[in-house]
């Protein structure tokens, strides 16, 4: 057990909270067996045991274990919200770059605007494109 931090007081009565807490997280998930409900009864036993304030323990006596675990899916679905961004990110970086390339290909080979225009829309149909004299600028 993991020493707690706070008054003589707090620290017994937090040992009692947490001692209860363990209990009630190990007989909600022992009826649960999905992968997902794994990995949420590991994060909410970890958090419980790791926890070293007697206050965190007080404060917290009545929150359900979706309450214990909120902090964890706020942080989740955070991290897939980044994670989606920079896949985004790269999908459009990779356009980009084959636009680029195709440019500088057809320019080396003295292929007009027009063609080389249509050639672009047809590569990448789901991007905006415009054209200026010696710039292109993408936009999705």
């Amino acid at each position: 057990m993991t020493n707690l931090k706070g008054s003589e007081k707090q620290i017994k009565w937090a040992e009692d909270i947490k001692k209860q807490l363990i209990s009630g997280v190990n007989d909600f998930y022992s009826k649960k067996n999905e992968a997902e409900e794994e990995e949420e009864y590991r994060v909410c036993l970890d958090m419980i045991e790791n926890e070293t304030s007697a206050a965190w323990f007080i404060e917290n006596r009545n929150s359900s274990i979706a309450d214990l675990l909120a902090p964890y899916y706020n942080n989740k679905k955070a991290e897939q919200r980044i994670a989606n961004r920079v896949q985004k990110l790269a999908v459009r970086l990779e356009k980009e770059n084959e636009i680029a390339f195709k440019l500088q290909t057809m320019k080396d080979d003295g292929v007009d605007a027009n063609k080389f225009a249509e050639a672009i829309k047809e590569t990448c149909k789901d991007v905006t494109i415009e054209f200026t004299a010696e710039k292109m600028f993408v936009r999705k």
